[in-house]
């Protein structure tokens, strides 16, 4: 029997032993293993804490390493608020007398267990429980689809055609005329409107590039977008993601800031982009800091976003080094496909894709592209997908609204689908009855 004591002792891990060993030191010969681990969890968190501090104090003084003298320093730091003495007896005791000088509420008469209203009970709960949002918006619904932007990211005009580097650019010119202003166009983006019922209850915005402000500006008021309640992004490139910082203006008034959904690949860009915001001990302070709540997501994992289900849609969007495709997101949610930026559409994706009422797509130029699709591969896409409605959208400043609408005219005839150029400030209202109208 000794030899088998022995023998565990062996397998006991160093710290363990420590901690008995101070423990019996203090009289204590014998206690449940769950409290040595708890011991050793908050021995274990209070180094980290004192090493943590300790390099603070090194780095500010200009040290390479930490040394025995930033170390006591972090200890005698941390002594005036992680140890201090208790109050004494007289205090509990004067405390205990006033307290039961309140009678407690009287037991009502019944069966069972006699006991207090739970209020002043030990029974009641005392923690939150992160609600499921399918069953806080059962009846949940996405009425509206509102285009911020359906432009690439250099937007339409371009400065350069308008100053007469390329004088013969007709997009560019119709884009400042009242008649053709179905041609300027801003960063892709859109804002999914979920309600219940007669009332909205959350906007999701899609993408947050470099013109968010100045969509927000224009078409928030007309649209009577009032909040922004969550951010989806497909990728992390700069027409989608450097708007975030402009988020600042709603995170003042929202108490508990916005939670923003991304993969981990985008989530590396946005730190490195805006590490402050990320990382608010990194902000230079005087200026006010949006409050995003980061959300990384894996590819092949659904969202529930206020009791819609956001499926990611991984597709390529063109190369990122020789022989490495770089992918970007899109997302299907309430039977929209909505995909900004696609050079190529995996098998997967299709599958995910081929039952959607409405397909919003990827329509760059005319002419193929190396990470978008061109206006015929859109065409392609709808053709074999076959929703209610295509949609095309993310236009550079080579391909004309107007020229499209008359292209399509006698495609839609022939394939007997219903495709239309988006617009920024575009609508679309899904009813009650799930008919499609375009704003």
């Amino acid at each position: 029997m000794e030899n088998t004591k022995e023998s565990d002792q062996e397998h006991v891990p160093r710290d363990i032993k420590l901690m008995n060993i101070l423990l019996q030191s203090q009289g204590i010969e014998d206690c449940e293993q769950n409290v040595l681990n708890q011991l050793l969890e908050f021995a274990n968190k209070y180094t980290i804490d004192v090493l943590q501090d300790a390099l603070i104090y090194s780095e500010h003084a200009g040290k390479k390493e930490i040394d025995l003298d930033d170390v006591r320093l972090s200890i005698q730091g941390r002594v005036n608020y992680s140890f201090t003495n208790p109050p004494e007896r007289e205090f509990y005791m004067d405390l205990a007398e006033s307290c039961n000088k309140v009678p407690l509420p009287l037991i009502p008469e019944k069966y069972g267990v006699r006991l207090p209203p739970e209020k002043h009970t030990l029974t009641g709960i005392n923690f939150q429980i992160v609600p499921d949002m399918r069953d806080m918006y059962g009846n949940a619904k996405v009425t509206e689809v509102v285009f911020l932007g359906t432009g690439t990211s250099g937007c339409i005009p371009s400065i350069p055609c308008l100053v007469g580097v390329a004088p013969d650019c007709k997009v560019c010119s119709s884009s400042m005329t009242k008649e053709g202003r179905k041609n300027r166009r801003r960063n892709t983006s859109i804002i999914a409107k979920i309600c219940e019922g007669e009332s909205v209850y959350k906007s999701v915005l899609i993408d947050c590039g470099k013109t968010f402000y100045e969509s927000a500006v224009e078409l928030f008021p007309k649209n009577n977008i009032k909040s922004i309640d969550a951010v989806l992004l497909t990728h992390g490139h700069a027409d989608a993601i450097l708007g975030l910082d402009d988020l600042r203006q709603w995170t003042n008034y929202q108490r508990n800031g916005i939670d923003v959904y991304m993969n981990n690949e985008t989530f590396k860009v946005v730190s490195q982009t805006f590490p402050y915001i990320v990382d608010t001990s990194k902000a230079t302070g005087g200026g006010e800091v949006p409050k995003l709540n980061f959300k990384i997501f894996d590819n092949d994992e659904t969202l529930n976003i206020f009791g819609i289900d956001f499926i990611p849609l991984e597709v390529e969007h063109g190369i990122q080094g020789p022989g490495q495709t770089y992918l970007s997101l899109g997302f299907k949610f309430s039977g929209i496909s909505y995909i900004s930026d696609v050079s190529f559409i995996p098998k997967k994706t299709g599958r995910e894709i081929a039952n959607s009422d409405i397909l919003v797509i990827d329509s760059l130029m005319w002419i193929p592209h190396l990470s978008h699709y061109s206006y015929f591969q859109a065409l392609e896409a709808i053709e074999m997908y076959k929703p209610k409605l295509g949609i095309l959208t993310d236009f550079c400043h080579r391909i004309d609204h107007f020229d499209m609408i008359k292209d399509l005219e006698n495609w839609q005839q022939e394939k007997r689908l219903k495709v239309e150029p988006s617009f920024d400030g575009m609508v679309l209202e899904i009813t009650s009855d799930d008919d499609i109208i375009i704003h």
